[in-house]
C-alpha cells in the first residue's frame, strides 16, 4: 500500500460473528461491530466530547463497569482500543496487549484535557464506601444488584446518561428486568424509565430501510443452528430469559413450569411448606407445595411462594404464611409438614428458637395448636444430596412448579453454587428443606387432607 486518500465519511453496516471480532475477506481484515463496540464508542464520545450524532455532548469523566476486572477487563479494553481516538489521549495512558488500558499503573484512561475513564467490577461487595460523582456510566454485562445501585448513584448528581450492553446468558437478570420493565402480572411498575433496543437475528431486522436484505433466511438459519438451547432465545430474539448452562439443577427446563396440576383421583393429597429464614429483602422465603404418592413414587407440585420485602418478625412471617395458604383455599390444619432453616443468623438467635417462635405464632394466629415447624439439620453433604434429589425428581417428571412462583423459577434457572448467584439460593433452600426428603422418600406423612385447591 503506497497511498491512502480520504473519501469522507459515510454510513456502513456490519454484523457481529459470535465468538470472533473479525473475519478475513480476500486478504482484507473487516471488523464486525456489535453491542460492546457500540458501547465503547459512546464511552469515548462522552469522555472526549466528540459525538457524531449528539453535538451537545460535553467532555466529562465517567465509569465503565465490566463483569469482572480479572477476566473481562482485557476483553472490554480491546473493544475500546478498536475505536480509540488515540490523538486525544494523555501521554501517560497506554494500551497493553492482553491486559488493557493503564495510566501510571492504574486501570484508567486519561485524555489530554484531564478527563478520566475509570473501570469498576460488576461483582463483589457494594460501592457504598466510594465517593464522588461522574458524568456518565457504561455497564457492559449486568452487575450484581448492589453494584448496580451504587453505580447509578454516582451519575445521579450530574444527571448523566447510563447505557448498558449485554446478552443475558449465564448471568441472573430477573432483578434488572423487574427494575426496568416491572411485572404487570403482579402489578409492579418499573423503578425508572429505560429505552431498550433489541436487534433480533431475523430477516426483517437484517433488512435496510431501502429494502436491501443483508442477511438471508438461509444464512441466519446456519448461524442459529450453532447456538445451544441455553442461549438461543437471548442471542436470536434478544429475550431476557434463558437457562444458565452452569446451573446446579441441570434437569430444569420450561416443561417443569406447569399450572395444570394433573393429580390422579383416588390418591390423597398432602400439603407441605418449606421456609428459609433471613433478614435482607428477599431472604425470608417460604414455598407451598402439594404431593401425592402414586405407584411408590412421589409427585411434588410447588403451587405458591412468598418472600419478605423488608425486615420481619416471626409474627409477620406467620401472617404471610397463613395468607399464602388462604389464597390457595387452604388452612393451617391442612398442612402435613413445615420445615424451617436452622441457620437463621441474626434473625432471632438459634435456629430452634426461630422455628419455635414461628410455631407459636402460626398456632396462635390460626387457633390450631398442633402444627410444628421442624428444623432442617442437613450438613454439607446432605445439602448437595438434596440438590441432586431435586434434580433427579425434575428428570423423572416428579417435580413441577407453578408459573406464579417466579422467584423459585429464577433460582432454578440461574443458581450455580457460586457467590455471584447466592441471592438466588434462598428459594431453592426453602424448596430443598421440604421437598428434598419427599422425593428421596425420607419422610412419612402424618395423614391426608381433603382440600380444594385454588389454581
Amino acid at each position: 500500500m503506497r497511498l491512502i486518500i480520504s473519501c469522507g465519511e459515510d454510513w456502513h453496516y456490519d454484523l457481529t460473528v459470535p465468538g470472533y471480532d473479525n473475519f478475513v475477506a480476500n486478504g482484507i481484515v473487516h471488523h464486525n461491530c456489535g453491542k460492546s463496540i457500540a458501547g465503547a464508542y459512546e464511552a469515548w464520545a462522552h469522555l472526549t466530547g466528540r459525538h457524531r450524532w449528539q453535538p451537545d455532548v460535553r467532555a466529562s469523566p465517567g465509569w465503565a463497569m465490566v463483569a469482572d476486572l480479572e477476566n473481562t477487563y482485557p476483553v472490554v479494553s480491546e473493544k475500546l482500543r478498536q475505536v480509540a481516538p488515540l490523538d486525544l489521549l494523555d501521554s501517560a495512558t497506554r494500551y497493553i496487549e492482553g491486559k488493557g488500558w493503564y495510566t501510571n499503573g492504574r486501570r484508567m484512561i486519561r485524555t489530554k484535557r484531564g478527563h478520566t475513564m475509570a473501570f469498576r467490577s460488576g461483582e463483589g461487595s457494594d460501592m457504598s464506601s466510594e465517593s464522588g460523582s461522574v458524568g456518565w456510566l457504561w455497564i457492559d454485562e449486568p452487575p450484581v444488584v448492589g453494584k448496580f445501585g451504587g453505580a447509578l448513584s454516582r451519575v445521579a448528581v450530574a444527571e448523566g446518561p447510563v447505557w448498558m450492553t449485554f446478552t443475558p446468558i449465564n448471568r441472573p437478570v430477573a432483578w434488572l428486568r423487574l427494575r426496568t420493565e416491572g411485572d404487570p402480572k403482579r402489578g409492579i411498575l418499573p423503578s425508572e424509565e429505560w429505552v431498550q433496543f433489541r436487534p433480533r437475528l431475523t430477516e426483517a431486522d437484517c433488512t435496510l430501510e431501502g429494502g436491501r436484505v443483508i442477511r438471508s433466511a438461509a444464512s441466519i438459519a446456519r448461524q442459529v443452528a450453532g447456538y445451544s438451547e441455553w442461549e438461543r432465545m437471548q442471542r436470536v430474539y434478544g429475550e431476557w430469559e434463558g437457562i444458565s448452562d452452569k446451573r446446579r439443577l441441570s434437569a430444569f427446563s420450561e416443561a417443569i413450569v406447569r399450572d395444570d396440576m394433573g393429580w390422579i383421583d383416588g390418591y390423597p393429597l398432602h400439603v407441605g411448606i418449606g421456609i428459609d429464614h433471613g433478614e435482607a429483602i428477599g431472604h425470608q422465603v417460604a414455598v407451598l407445595l402439594l404431593w401425592q404418592e402414586v405407584g411408590g413414587r412421589r409427585r411434588v407440585h410447588v403451587i405458591d411462594e412468598i418472600a419478605n420485602e423488608g425486615r420481619t418478625t416471626e409474627a409477620d412471617d406467620a401472617r404471610a404464611v397463613l395468607a399464602m395458604l388462604a389464597r390457595n383455599g387452604l388452612e393451617l390444619r391442612h398442612v402435613d409438614r413445615i420445615v424451617g432453616d436452622i441457620n437463621s443468623s441474626g434473625k432471632a438467635g438459634a435456629g430452634r428458637s426461630v422455628n419455635g417462635r414461628l410455631t407459636e405464632e402460626l398456632n396462635d394466629q390460626a387457633g390450631y395448636p398442633e402444627v410444628l415447624v421442624e428444623v432442617d439439620n442437613a450438613k454439607k453433604g446432605r445439602i448437595d444430596n438434596g440438590v441432586r434429589d431435586l434434580d433427579l425428581a425434575m428428570m423423572r417428571a416428579g417435580l413441577a412448579i407453578h408459573s406464579r412462583c417466579q422467584r423459585l423459577i429464577e433460582s432454578c434457572r440461574y443458581w450455580d453454587g457460586t457467590p455471584a448467584t447466592e441471592s438466588y439460593k434462598h428459594g431453592l433452600d426453602a424448596l430443598r428443606y421440604i421437598a428434598g426428603p419427599l422425593v428421596a422418600h425420607d419422610v412419612t406423612s402424618r395423614g391426608s387432607a381433603s382440600v380444594e385447591i385454588v389454581a
